[in-house]
């Protein structure tokens, strides 16, 4: 299960990071490039995103354009 952000919202720019944890009592090892633990699926938007609500325009969208999960871009 995705723990943190549900969606990418319209107007994101950036590197889209899956953050999964295990909370299980089992040891669960994934192979880079053949076990693929996500879907991203798409919805038509039904109408424009009004100018200035678009993910970014806020000052508070602080990971706009961050180039790591991890590392502090400001």
């Amino acid at each position: 299960m995705h723990q943190t952000a549900p969606w990418i919202q319209p107007g994101w720019r950036g590197p889209i990071v899956l953050e999964i944890m295990n909370n299980g009592p089992l040891t669960i090892e994934l192979t880079p490039y053949f076990d693929r633990p996500c879907q991203l699926s798409f919805l038509r938007l039904s109408s424009p995103v009004p100018e200035g609500a678009e993910y970014g325009s806020p000052l508070a969208d602080r990971y706009q354009n961050q180039k790591h999960p991890l590392a502090d871009d400001d």
